[in-house]
């Protein structure tokens, strides 16, 4: 039989990551995103899973948007919120179970459901999901535990805190500092402003990510996995880190407005200990390594 995998959010950051990791390992790989498949038509969904029979499916598709981003709580917000973290994944499980109850299932939940806490977070903390985004990811994840303890199909669920590539989009925070220095670093004399520099993120290389995903996938029992670096850094780790190895002093080139903020900074930083026992994974690379590898990547 041949090995199909699906992925699901093929042209995101971990999306782009997972298929450079696993294209050679599988006879065939179908990429789903917004711009190929009409996931809102349950229909298309078993019509996929029944034709190609997928031995895994990673579900990284996501709704969501950045501290930075207003988040507009009208009705398309919340309805493309639900569909997309919430209504899809269920097509995907309900297929799986009606059809191939041997497929793998992956979905890629967030740090974001967990209540911010300055004590580092584990799969059994206090969940306090304060957005729409948030809210539904929290919710599909007790349908991925439903379909695990009742249905008895592999489901895995990754709750993957902050992780960064050269694929994370330009909104993004990690993304808008690394553009900004780069561009100081060619001449630029504008400021990069940024609503906060004393908030503290867990902040992981995507790539370590993908990585503890794969290892998951081939445990004989799923469950829920937090991924992270467990390592508190400040915002203002980051610009420095990144505007030093540029060769720049950031204190030149970076103003403060509070302003700019749509999101109250919270913190949560991850315990990965259930993750490493089942896996033995580890994070590979720190925040200075990977800022490098991102800003290399950027110049060429």
């Amino acid at each position: 039989m041949k090995k199909v995998a699906f992925i699901v959010g093929s042209d995101g950051q971990d999306g782009k990551i997972l298929y450079s990791k696993i294209y050679q390992t599988y006879d065939s790989i179908i990429l789903i995103n917004k711009n190929n498949y009409d996931l809102s038509k349950e229909l298309v969904i078993q019509k996929l899973i029944k034709k190609h029979k997928p031995s895994n499916i990673f579900y990284f598709a996501a709704y969501h948007n950045s501290a930075e981003e207003e988040q507009k709580n009208n009705f398309f917000f919340i309805k493309n919120s639900y569909e997309v973290n919430y209504k899809y994944p269920l097509y995907f499980l309900q297929a799986i179970d009606k059809f191939h109850k041997e497929c793998k299932f992956f979905f890629a939940s967030s740090s974001l459901i967990f209540k911010p806490s300055k004590l580092r977070v584990n799969e059994n903390s206090i969940r306090d999901p304060r957005e729409i985004y948030s809210y539904f990811k929290n919710e599909t994840m007790k349908l991925c535990k439903y379909y695990r303890d009742n249905k008895n199909i592999f489901v895995n669920v990754g709750i993957l805190f902050n992780h960064e590539s050269e694929y994370r989009k330009n909104t993004y925070l990690s993304k808008k500092i690394i553009l900004h220095a780069i561009k100081n670093y060619n001449g630029s004399k504008k400021k990069l402003i940024l609503g906060n520099l004393n908030s503290f993120i867990d902040w992981s290389y995507a790539y370590d990510i993908i990585d503890a995903i794969l290892l998951m996938n081939n445990l004989k029992k799923s469950s829920d996995f937090i991924i992270c670096s467990g390592k508190k850094y400040s915002i203002k780790n980051f610009v420095e880190y990144t505007y030093s190895y540029l060769g720049l002093n950031y204190k030149k080139y970076v103003k403060l407005d509070k302003k700019i903020l749509f999101r109250k900074p919270e913190i949560r930083i991850g315990n990965y200990s259930k993750l490493k026992k089942a896996t033995g994974w580890r994070p590979k690379t720190n925040l200075k390594e990977m800022i490098e590898k991102i800003v290399d990547s950027q110049i060429k």
